[in-house]
Order: C-alpha cells, then sequence, then structure tokens
C-alpha cells in the first residue's frame, strides 16, 4: 500500500509510482450521478484514461476514479503539469 494525498492506495501488483499528470487521489462513491460532460470526460480526454489505466490494478479502483476526476478544476493546469 501507498498513501496518496491521504488515501492508501493499493496495488495487486506492489507499490505504484505517482499517478499521471500530478493529480491527487481521491476517495469516494462507487456509485454517482454524473453530468453529461463529465461522461464525455471520463470517456474521451486523455487524463481520464490515462488515470484509469494507473487504477486498472487497483483492489477498489471505482472509489477513486470518479472523486479524484470529479476534482479536478481546471483540466488545462493538469495537463500542462505533464509536459
Amino acid at each position: 500500500s501507498r498513501r496518496i494525498n491521504g488515501v492508501s492506495v493499493y496495488s495487486r501488483l506492489g507499490k505504484k509510482g505517482p499517478p499521471p499528470f500530478g493529480l491527487k487521489v481521491f476517495k469516494g462513491f462507487k456509485n454517482v450521478m454524473m453530468r453529461r460532460d463529465f461522461v464525455d470526460f471520463i470517456i474521451h480526454h486523455p487524463v481520464a484514461k490515462s488515470y484509469q489505466n494507473f487504477i486498472k490494478d487497483m483492489r477498489i479502483p471505482d472509489e477513486h476514479y470518479y472523486a479524484t476526476l470529479s476534482r479536478i478544476e481546471k483540466i488545462e493546469e493538469v495537463t500542462n503539469s505533464n509536459k
């Protein structure tokens, strides 16, 4: 396990590196209601796809996925931080 932003991040494969794009990991509910534009973002945007790839080996990825991506305030700042 590893703690990122105060959240324990467990991987079935051992220690995880830092999340892509410098995202802060949050834990939240796995059942959520979403706006259509957010659904479009999580399906199509490279940041969301990269984060989905990052969490795919976690024990309970859905508790982190929506909570983390929904807290991105300005996507331009996130995408520029990975350059």
